[in-house]
């Protein structure tokens, strides 16, 4: 009878052993995924984004994912196609954006890797994207693959079925981009509980 009880106080043992053990990989594992959240998806530029996103109503949530996505962050980005900064704002987006304010363009396009200036031009396309189509993936799609071609797109029955939204995307390219913006823009709603 004696062994029996030590027996069972033995498994007792063994068994709040291995709960603590699960516990504590549990805990490490959360404790790392939060890490590699938080490395993946920074929250670098706050002041910038926050002053671009509230001077233009456009969502911090958004603004984040554009760079996490354009540029990841690095602000003196530059792609072949000529595309500048966190927000890879391309100098003929720039003069546009400057014409809308009614400011007269200034030629001088390296003021783009400026993050203040980068930031708030993007957030500030995006506004205007969003004045002219006001779906966040059809705004997404003008942001990728530009204005022009998405009027195309909302004109063709082939892609919308409203004229207002996209429901396919003929730019695989830009189909992916929207995908990974929204990927990014819900990362940044959960970690971050922005918007």
């Amino acid at each position: 009878m004696a062994q029996s009880v030590t027996s069972r106080a033995a498994k007792k043992r063994r068994k709040k052993r291995r709960f603590t053990t699960v516990l504590l990989a549990l805990v490490f594992l959360a404790c790392a995924g939060t890490l590699f959240l938080l490395t993946f998806f920074p929250l670098s530029y706050n002041e910038e984004i926050t002053a671009a996103c509230d001077t233009y109503g456009v969502s911090p949530s958004l603004v984040y994912a554009v760079v996490r996505v354009e540029s990841n962050f690095d602000e003196t980005a530059v792609s072949s196609a000529g595309a500048l900064g966190l927000m890879q704002v391309t100098p003929e987006t720039y003069a546009w954006s400057l014409s809308r304010k009614h400011v007269s363009w200034d030629a001088n396009t390296d003021v783009l890797l400026d993050p203040q200036v980068n930031l708030m031009t993007g957030a500030h396309v995006l506004s205007l994207l969003y004045e002219e189509f006001g779906d966040t993936d059809t705004v997404v799609a003008a942001y990728n693959a530009g204005y022009g071609n998405v009027e195309k797109w909302l004109a063709d029955r082939r892609y919308t079925s409203d004229g207002k939204t996209l429901d396919s995307i003929p730019y695989g390219e830009t189909s992916r981009y929207v995908q990974k913006i929204k990927r990014a823009q819900f990362a940044y709603k959960m970690i971050y509980n922005l918007d």
